[in-house]
């Protein structure tokens, strides 16, 4: 079985004029999460306004460190660096 190998793409070097916003995650709070607690689309509390759409923000975690990116259309992930996001 083969894997899609995706470029990684940051948001902020496509969509400069991006901007990222605390917003409570009103879900399930396991919502994407297997029953250890780690998942591949894990929705937290920010999300992320760009090409006119707010779109939601998920972490990637398997192990003690995640990576947090969103999605859209035309991009299947873009990371967001941790130094982009604003304090609550």
């Amino acid at each position: 079985m083969g894997q899609t190998l995706v470029s990684m793409e940051y948001l902020l070097d496509v969509f400069p004029d991006a901007f990222i916003e605390y917003k409570e995650f009103t879900g399930h709070p396991w919502s994407g999460r297997d029953a250890h607690g780690y998942g591949k689309k894990i929705p937290v509390a920010y999300r992320a306004w760009f090409n006119n759409h707010w779109h939601r923000v998920y972490v990637i975690c398997y192990s003690n460190c995640g990576t947090t990116y969103v999605i859209s259309k035309h991009h299947p992930m873009l990371v967001i660096r941790d130094h982009e996001f604003p304090t609550p």
